[in-house]
C-alpha cells in the first residue's frame, strides 16, 4: 500500500538538529520533578530509562526500542513499564506519517489521565516534531540527542508556533507501506 508522508529536506537538517530548551545529561529526575507539569512527554529509549527513576512518571512515553539504531533499546516487558496503555505505530525511518501526526495531535489535545506508551515500529526521532507541535502550554517534552544528552523543552505558544513553522519545510514522499 503506498502512503504519503513527510520527510526533512536535507538543506534543512543541520537546523533540526538544533537542540530546543536545555539540554542536560544523565539523570533527569530533579529536572521533571522541580515544577509541577501539565504533562511530560518523552521521547526516546534513553531518555525514558531515565525520565522512569523519577517520582513523576511521564504520561507519555514514546520509544522504538534501540539506542543509536541498535536493538538495545527498551522492552515492552520492562517492569517500570507497568500501568501504561500500549499503542503499536509504524514509522519509517526518516519519515513523519500523517497518521502518526493526527493521532499525537489528537492525543495531546485530548489530554486522558491514562498514562501511554507508543510503541515505533520504524523510528520515532520525527516524532518530537508533532509533540512539540501540539503539547500543551507547561508540558515537559524531553526528547534524546544522541551522544549528547537530553533536550528538555517546558512547550508555550512560541514554541508551538515555531515547530509548527518547521513540519510546513518537510517534503511530502509516497513510501511503500506492508
Amino acid at each position: 500500500m503506498k502512503l504519503i508522508g513527510l520527510t526533512l529536506p536535507e538543506k534543512f537538517r543541520y537546523d533540526f538538529s538544533q537542540p530546543r530548551g536545555m539540554v542536560v545529561s544523565g539523570e533527569l529526575s530533579s529536572y521533571i520533578e522541580s515544577h509541577e507539569w501539565n504533562s511530560v512527554i518523552c521521547i526516546g529509549d534513553v531518555v525514558t530509562y531515565y525520565c522512569l527513576k523519577s517520582n513523576r512518571k511521564p504520561d507519555i512515553i514514546i520509544i522504538d526500542g534501540k539506542t543509536l539504531r541498535s536493538k538495545e533499546g527498551l522492552s515492552l516487558q520492562n517492569s517500570n513499564l507497568e500501568g501504561y496503555n500500549t499503542i503499536k505505530i509504524k514509522n519509517p525511518p526518516g519519515i513523519l506519517t500523517y497518521d502518526n501526526l493526527d493521532l499525537l495531535c489528537n492525543m495531546l489535545k485530548n489530554k486522558s489521565k491514562d498514562k501511554t506508551l507508543i510503541y515505533v515500529e520504524g523510528e520515532e526521532d520525527l516524532l518530537a516534531l508533532p509533540v512539540l507541535s501540539c503539547a500543551q502550554d507547561n508540558s515537559l517534552v524531553i526528547y534524546g540527542i544522541p551522544n549528547i544528552g537530553a533536550a528538555l523543552v517546558n512547550v508555550n505558544n512560541y514554541i508551538r508556533r515555531e515547530l509548527q513553522n518547521k513540519i510546513l519545510v518537510l517534503k511530502p514522499i509516497l513510501f511503500e507501506s506492508e
